[in-house]
């Protein structure tokens, strides 16, 4: 469904049903398309400045319509925005936790934080109520997330409290699409149901299940990784499959249909976080006592390519008169909120180019006015930052559509995808 075209609030719900604890984009657009199937929904960010953004209009900068949204059904009173878990667990049936998980220095992903929320929730959760990750974790997360919250609450899985494992299968920061297909697995069929029946009713997705949490997580990792993981490591992958008691046929099978459920494609060295999503096999691996050379050397490869693209970009640049060496990157990708750098590798080729005092100009589809981005790089909007260029670097998996562009007219197009080998 086109950004435009979302339908409005269709009923009033007089409940709240949902909680949705971590507003990131994520949980942004799942608490969003929920309101306007008609769920109630109570909003939980462990940061305040987030919560005021909401209530302010400003919980996405790139998509005002969704930020609007927002604002009006928490000043109505259907989006409820509180201050703690033990209030986001009052009354509510079904939890989503769209928490973010950092990435430190070394690519990898910090799972300590969906710990600390579990103990969190563990402590204010009552019987009856349904826990959804939705956050992308390394393979076994979710037994561990489930483990600390039994912990925490002196409840059982199952009995007193059910969990589902639904990652998120977006490869990008691009809005849900009602036909993407996402896997959904839990602790029991009644719960993995009523979740299935709520994603399609609010269009976050076909579900289908898996039989394992290990299968789907190794299976979404394998979705999100699939431009830096070549056939060749299947026999890695079930090497880990193994070891960690899932079915590398299903993994596969999971992979398979989520690829097939309408997902844009991206060029292979700008898959948003391959190089951590690697990485995290690789420390699952390593837990595992498994060898996995090619996803190592796929890493590598996701860390170097930019550099490597850089320096061609550069070389080429100043082969040209001065005059002819101005260039625009225009990107597809939007920015989440405390992303660090090497999660947008588009922007240190922008970096390089900078230093080599080479004229660049950083521009995004869809962009309507100049700001500075949550990383510190200057953004135009694209017919602003085309103007005194000659050259224009397209980071899109639509690259032949933007070429149709009549504003580019008379310049040079460079597509990102046919440089990545060079």
């Amino acid at each position: 469904m086109d950004q435009m075209e979302r339908p409005e609030v269709t009923q009033r719900a007089v409940k709240p049903n949902f909680a949705v604890i971590g507003l990131s984009r994520l949980g942004l657009f799942t608490a969003a398309r929920l309101l306007q199937a008609g769920y109630a929904v109570i909003g939980f960010d462990q940061s305040g400045f987030q919560r005021a953004r909401v209530q302010q209009g400003y919980a996405l900068e790139d998509d005002k319509k969704t930020s609007a949204l927002l604002r009006r059904l928490a000043r109505e009173g259907a989006f409820i925005l509180v201050e703690s878990i033990r209030k986001a667990l009052e009354g509510t049936n079904v939890a989503i936790i769209c928490e973010r998980a950092r990435i430190n220095d070394r690519k990898i992903l910090q799972v300590r934080t969906l710990h600390e929320l579990a103990d969190s929730i563990g402590k204010s959760m009552q019987k009856g109520v349904t826990i959804v990750l939705q956050t992308l974790a390394p393979p076994g997360t979710a037994r561990i997330f489930v483990k600390r919250c039994e912990e925490a609450s002196g409840l059982t899985c199952g009995k007193d409290f059910d969990f589902v494992y639904a990652p998120s299968p977006l490869t990008a920061s691009e809005d849900f699409d009602h036909d993407l297909a996402r896997v959904v697995v839990g602790s029991s069929p009644k719960a993995v149901s009523t979740v299935s029946e709520a994603f399609e009713n609010a269009s976050l997705g076909k579900c289908f299940h898996a039989s394992s949490f290990e299968a789907a997580e190794i299976g979404v990792m394998r979705l999100h990784a699939e431009y830096c993981l070549k056939r060749a490591l299947r026999a890695e992958l079930s090497s880990l499959c193994d070891e960690m008691g899932a079915s590398f046929d299903e993994a596969e099978a999971i992979f398979m249909n989520m690829r097939g459920g309408g997902l844009k494609t991206m060029p292979a060295l700008f898959a948003r976080n391959s190089a951590a999503i690697v990485t995290n096999l690789l420390e699952a691996g390593k837990s595992k006592g498994v060898s996995l050379p090619l996803c190592r050397l796929a890493r590598d490869v996701c860390w170097s390519t930019p550099q490597r693209l850089s320096k061609v970009l550069i070389k080429w640049l100043k082969s040209l008169e001065p005059r002819d060496r101005s260039l625009t990157v225009i990107s597809i990708f939007r920015e989440f909120d405390f992303v660090d750098r090497s999660s947008h590798p588009e922007l240190e080729v922008v970096d390089a180019l900078y230093r080599a005092k080479i004229k660049v100009k950083l521009s995004r589809e869809g962009e309507k006015e100049g700001r500075r981005s949550e990383l510190g790089i200057l953004l135009q909007p694209v017919e602003k930052a085309l103007k005194e260029s000659r050259n224009v670097a397209v980071l899109s998996p639509g690259v032949g559509e933007v070429r149709k562009n009549d504003r580019l007219d008379g310049l040079r197009v460079l597509d990102f995808n046919d440089m990545a080998g060079v």
